[in-house]
């Protein structure tokens, strides 16, 4: 309580120590002084051994005086050490000081706070009575003092030190009692209830007065990569969507999807190219590059581009046909279906389709049935009896009836040649009826 403490003793001790091997003269003046300071170096070695500083200091220092004029009187000069105790601001012995109070000194070598070390200029704000002991070398001072208040609550948070949250799963988030303490979050301040996204390592420190409580916690991606129908590098033809085009599926089901950049839904996808999928969940992703091959049959036709044909010469009806039979056909902008008879004379665009594969073709259909003068067989110009007997030979089966012929005999215009025919003819050769009335 005086400001004396174990250290002071010790170094009066070292002081006296050199003082006496300073004395080993064999001057006889000097034994008294020997003597004296022998006899209180016994007493110091008491104090060393005292119970408390207090008693130590009682042992060690009321025979100063009288030990040091002692020595005086033999010419011996002892030097005691200072004894300035260190010197406290902010709180005094006795005081009493609403929170917070900042405690500072000039000079110490150790210094506590109710047994615990503080740092100079150290705020103190915990309701109750404190001891502040701060020493020197050889001093020390020790200050009673008294934080108003009631004590501050320890906090209590909803988050157990060590804990794990996954994304995604149960949101992320922390409260605690008492309410009115405050939070800081990674340094940054915090507002209880608010849910945290973002993956890492958290530190979560709530303080209510002078208590804290820290709390480490993370965030780590539970998120799952995406599976995907369609493997990377897949290869697809058209002809392998008989059944239905390429439908495209994931799972997880709420992952979302981009195809070629632009947003993909389980949408048919038909048309050949080369394709870029990416299936994102959440922080995950897969990308899926896939190609379709149009192997799409051209169609073949039954005539070649530039052909001709001729009404006259033809066996068989003029008409187009392909493969495969579930291509269309259109001829002259018009629809035309496969095998459809073409009797007009003119020229011919036909564009046959099939899928994503078409062929055009262009050709002409004439007509050189000469220009006969009706009845006249033999082609003299002339309507005779021998054109009569013609047409007979051929009604009667004798000459095969040949497109050229039926131009030229069926006069009744009945699609055949007959007697009828054959009976009109010689009535204009006998000029019983005119040219006109061969039909």
């Amino acid at each position: 309580t005086n400001g004396w403490n174990y250290k002071y003793v010790q170094s009066v001790y070292d002081e006296y120590e050199g003082v006496k091997e300073a004395l080993a003269l064999n001057a006889e003046a000097n034994e008294s002084a020997k003597k004296i300071l022998n006899n209180y170096m016994i007493e110091l070695d008491a104090a060393l051994n005292s119970v408390s500083v207090d008693e130590a200091y009682i042992n060690s220092v009321l025979r100063t005086e009288t030990v040091v004029d002692a020595l005086a009187d033999f010419g011996v000069t002892i030097e005691l050490p200072e004894l300035d105790a260190p010197v406290v601001t902010g709180v005094a012995d006795g005081g009493s000081y609403p929170a917070p109070v900042t405690v500072t000194w000039d000079e110490a070598t150790n210094a506590e706070l109710d047994h615990e070390p503080i740092e100079n200029g150290a705020t103190v704000s915990k309701p109750g009575e404190h001891r502040l002991f701060v020493q020197n070398k050889y001093a020390s001072t020790a200050i009673y003092f008294t934080i108003e208040g009631e004590e501050f609550e320890e906090p209590v948070v909803s988050i157990e030190d060590g804990a794990e949250f996954g994304i995604p799963g149960e949101p992320a988030s922390a409260t605690w009692t008492p309410e009115e303490a405050t939070a800081t979050l990674n340094g940054e301040e915090y507002i209880a209830g608010t849910v945290i996204t973002e993956l890492g390592e958290y530190t979560l420190v709530v303080t209510n007065g002078d208590k804290s409580v820290t709390v480490h916690f993370t965030i780590v991606d539970n998120y799952m990569v995406p599976e995907v129908s369609v493997a990377d590098g897949a290869e697809f033809k058209l002809s392998d969507f008989g059944e239905g085009p390429l439908v495209i599926t994931w799972n997880p089901e709420e992952a979302t999807a981009t195809l070629n950049g632009e947003e993909y839904t389980h949408t048919h996808i038909e048309e050949p190219g080369e394709y870029v999928l990416v299936v994102t969940n959440g922080t995950k992703s897969v990308t899926i590059n896939f190609t379709i091959i149009d192997d799409t049959p051209v169609p073949t036709l039954s005539i070649e581009d530039g052909a001709e044909f001729d009404l006259y010469v033809a066996e068989d009806p003029i008409a187009v046909t392909w493969v495969p039979e579930g291509a269309t056909g259109t001829l002259n902008g018009e629809e035309y279906l496969s095998g459809t008879a073409i009797t007009e004379v003119g020229e011919y665009t036909l564009t046959v389709v099939n899928g994503s594969k078409e062929v055009t073709v262009h050709f002409t259909v004439v007509d050189t049935t000469p220009q006969v003068k009706r009845g006249d067989f033999d082609g003299d110009g002339e309507i005779s009896v021998v054109d009569a007997l013609q047409a007979l030979r051929v009604a009667a089966k004798l000459v095969p009836e040949t497109p050229g012929l039926l131009a030229i005999g069926d006069v009744d215009g009945d699609g055949e040649i007959t007697v009828n025919d054959a009976l009109k003819i010689l009535r204009v050769a006998a000029k019983l009826a005119d040219e006109a009335s061969l039909a």
